[in-house]
């Protein structure tokens, strides 16, 4: 039944006698009555605040939808009711009842009850509080957040922002920033009011620090502790400068990648913000710096972590490391995965699978006697938290996980493997914002449910992504080239399915992709900028579009790099780099990607640092780094070797190694249906032998994979010879028999740990692809030749010593390198 104007002699005769209902604040207003819904149906419940014998209780009427009602009292605390509600907390299909027990003059106690198996349990007992406040701070998932107000002195507050992560309240990080710039402007009225009371400089710089304004917090601090550490005391202030340091060394972070050119290959360290290496570059590869102040650094093939002093937490000992989420990464080596700790404790070992850390949670996988592979999950600690009994698994995602069983249905689960819901479809992907994609068939097409399998959208997609804002991208297949559009949680389209790509941005933002060729749609979009009402801001005119952050994003036209604010225009006051690539506020500067070369800016756009491969031989030669870009698609830094006596024969090197660079011959302005990238490093110097390695990868649009390429130039420095494999031999000593013989027996040392397919190895030719090293001939196969793609180039080391009696020690070539 519908609760009509019948409603208040209902809840009269609910109510027990001499009880007198109080007026109680909530989502209606401060009123008698307040409404809600608390199991995601069409059916109303009513909740009344009342005293009884001095003692406040809540009655909650729920029609059961065809006459009647039931009743539920809930007898609670202190001495009155200063909050009676129902919110969004738990869930977006259905309210949670919010109870605010008035235990003191300015104190209360807040009580959240939830509805399970039909009746109403309390989830969150006794948050104190002075007040709270309801509000969707992401505005993401139809779910909304509770900040917690607590008194301290004066007008000044303790606040914090909690959100339900499936199992309890949690501190929502995330929403500091646009929840806490409304409050700065509150304690800024208040330190003017009172400029002596040291409190609420305190509190304005810790309002600041989560409101994401960590420089203006630190001059708040010291204005405020300029006035003799009054209350809140030289501790609190200390403590919280602390913290505003330590937020400053992460968001800030004072350490930056940087690369160094050696004979042997570039090497990488860290420099400071002024561009002055403080972590010297010895790393053979390393990474940013991760919020958690710990960068992973390679090492003689080998991944371990270091922090910002430059110490090791983790030696190198890994294959690689995976970026750390909740304190956890996962870890490789060549027979398991391993979840390590920020110190490098292993907390769990996988022959198979290991994900990463999400909300509590990583998925593993284990093989079974019937070699099924089964998937279950661990918590934090690495222990077995759900049993490893399905067939897939998704991420958790506000405590829910989509699961296969072994019946081959679907299930949502909590945090505890708890089969919350099951499906009977041929497929159901992730939760997202309360739907599910689904399938009625394995072939057929894509739609959604809601959490109880319902049908919200019919299938008829070719393919979708999970909901976002309240919005999701689909695609229909024309002439087996997808057509993307957005939808809304009806179904219907915001933007037709007739683009090239479409990307979510952040902050309410899309790129909304066109073909660069029409001819070749899969080469690559231009963009435009929208939100998600679909309004486009500008044309389609950008490419390699970052998320936003902080209400800009990165772009580039082609030829330069800029950033853009929400609207899609320039920022005209932050940096803008010729080229074509990305920009990321890192810290105090502006770290730029462009053109495969990374380099740093202040925020004024003065240049800091930047990469450049260009390297001294010695006091005579240099190899100079040149650039070679036709066009947006094609890129190639080649060498370019300095101080050859003869101008003419330096000329004459150059040219050649231009042309194993491949960096000629191109249109300018023809649009490639492939992309080349091009790049070299010095891996030899001795005497007058220079080697430089020139690598390359061809990418054919549309392909699985590109293929890459690897020439090795033996340059003599002062005959400007390039020295081919059998200049290195004495005449007539079959060098290619004696090396062929030696590579098959070097593969078959290496027994089931080799990639090559012995069957396919036939030997080396005359022209064998080589390089020399220190103390060694190297020979080497392009992918495919003899062994699979993923193998790359398979590459055998030979001794000097080894071929020794074959070695033309008289020839121009050994001289080249020995005295």
């Amino acid at each position: 039944m519908e609760w009509t104007m019948s409603t208040w002699s209902i809840i009269q005769h609910a109510l027990p006698e001499d009880a007198i209902i109080i007026r109680t604040l909530g989502p209606e207003g401060n009123v008698e009555i307040q409404r809600g819904n608390t199991d995601g149906g069409v059916v109303l419940e009513i909740a009344v605040g009342y005293i009884l014998s001095g003692e406040p209780y809540v009655l909650i009427l729920r029609s059961n939808g065809v006459r009647g009602y039931r009743r539920i009292i809930i007898k609670g605390r202190g001495y009155g009711i200063n909050y009676l509600g129902f919110a969004n907390i738990t869930s977006r299909e259905r309210k949670d009842l919010l109870i605010g027990w008035q235990i003191g003059a300015i104190w209360g106690d807040l009580d959240i009850y939830t509805t399970g198996h039909h009746m109403l349990s309390r989830i969150v007992k006794e948050i104190p509080y002075s007040r709270f406040e309801i509000t969707d701070v992401s505005g993401k998932d139809g779910k909304a957040e509770i900040a917690i107000w607590i008194h301290d002195t004066g007008e000044a507050y303790k606040i914090d922002v909690f959100r339900w992560n499936g199992e309890t309240l949690v501190s929502a990080e995330d929403a500091y920033p646009k929840y806490f710039r409304k409050m700065v402007s509150y304690y800024e009225k208040k330190v003017k009011e009172m400029p002596d009371a040291a409190f609420y400089w305190y509190y304005l710089a810790d309002t600041q620090l989560k409101a994401g304004m960590p420089e203006q917090a630190l001059k708040t601090l010291k204005k405020g502790m300029a006035l003799g550490m009054e209350y809140p005391g030289k501790n609190a202030f200390e403590e919280l400068r602390n913290k505003v340091l330590d937020v400053l060394g992460h968001r800030n972070i004072r350490l930056y990648l940087a690369s160094k050119p050696e004979i042997g290959g570039v090497k990488w360290g860290y420099i400071n913000d002024k561009g002055k290496f403080c972590i010297g570059a010895h790393y053979d590869w390393a990474e940013d710096f991760q919020k958690n102040g710990l960068a992973v650094v390679t090492l003689d093939n080998r991944s371990g972590v270091i922090n910002q002093k430059g110490n090791y937490v983790i030696t190198p000992k890994y294959e690689s490391i995976g970026e750390f989420a909740e304190g956890r990464a996962i870890a490789w080596n060549s027979k398991e995965s391993l979840l390590i700790d920020e110190k490098g404790n292993v907390m769990f070992k996988s022959k198979n699978y290991i994900g990463g850390m999400q909300e509590g949670r990583s998925q593993f996988s284990i093989e079974n006697e019937n070699n099924e592979i089964l998937y279950g999950f661990i918590d934090r600690n690495g222990e077995i938290v759900i049993q490893p009994t399905y067939k897939t698994a998704g991420n958790f995602h506000h405590g829910k996980a989509v699961v296969q069983l072994l019946d081959e249905n679907y299930a949502i689960i909590d945090m505890y493997g708890k089969v919350l819901r099951s499906f009977n479809y041929a497929f159901v992907g992730d939760l997202h914002e309360g739907l599910l994609p689904f399938k009625l068939a394995v072939d057929g097409k894509f739609g959604f449910i809601d959490e109880y399998g319902k049908v919200v959208i019919t299938p008829q997609f070719d393919g979708v992504q999970g909901f976002k804002d309240g919005k999701a991208i689909v695609n229909l297949d024309e002439n087996y080239v997808p057509k993307y559009g957005l939808i809304d949680r009806t179904g219907r389209f915001i933007l037709q399915p007739k683009y090239n790509d479409i990307r979510f941005l952040g902050e309410e933002r899309i790129a909304v992709g066109i073909p660069i060729n029409a001819d070749v749609p899969f080469a690559g979009s231009r963009y435009a900028i929208g939100d998600l009402d679909g309004s486009l801001f500008t044309d389609f005119i950008y490419y390699d579009i970052t998320d936003y952050r902080e209400d800009i994003s990165s772009v580039n036209d082609g030829t330069t790099t800029f950033f853009i604010d929400r609207n899609g225009k320039k920022v005209k006051n932050l940096p803008i780099v010729k080229g074509a690539g990305t920009l990321r506020a890192q810290g105090n500067l502006i770290k730029a990607n462009v053109d495969q070369r990374i380099s740093y800016y202040d925020r004024s756009g003065k240049i800091i640092w930047k990469q450049d491969n260009t390297i001294g031989l010695n006091d005579k030669y240099m190899v100079k780094e040149k650039k070679y870009q036709p066009n947006r698609n094609y890129l190639v830094y080649y060498p370019e070797i300095k101080g050859i006596k003869d101008n003419a024969m330096q000329e004459q090197v150059n040219e050649k190694l231009r042309k194993l660079a491949q960096a000629e011959g191109i249109d300018r302005e023809k649009e490639l249906e492939y992309s080349y990238q091009g790049d070299y490093n010095i891996t030899f110097f001795r005497k007058n032998l220079v080697v430089i390695e020139i690598t390359g990868y061809n990418y054919p649009f549309g392909a699985a994979h590109g293929m890459p390429t690897m020439v090795y130039a033996h340059v003599d420095l002062v005959s400007g010879t390039f020295y081919e494999l059998k200049d290195l031999f004495k005449p007539n000593s079959n060098y290619v028999g004696r090396l062929s013989d030696i590579i098959r027996k070097q593969i078959i040392s290496q027994g089931d740990d080799s990639s090559v397919w012995l069957d396919s190895y036939k030997g080396i030719t005359e022209d064998q692809p080589f390089f020399i090293s220190e103390d060694g001939l190297n020979i080497y196969f392009y992918p495919y030749d003899i062994a699979p793609y993923a193998a790359g180039f398979p590459t055998f080391k030979i001794p000097f010593k080894e071929i020794a009696d074959i070695i033309n020690e008289k020839g121009d070539f050994w001289k080249s390198f020995h005295h």
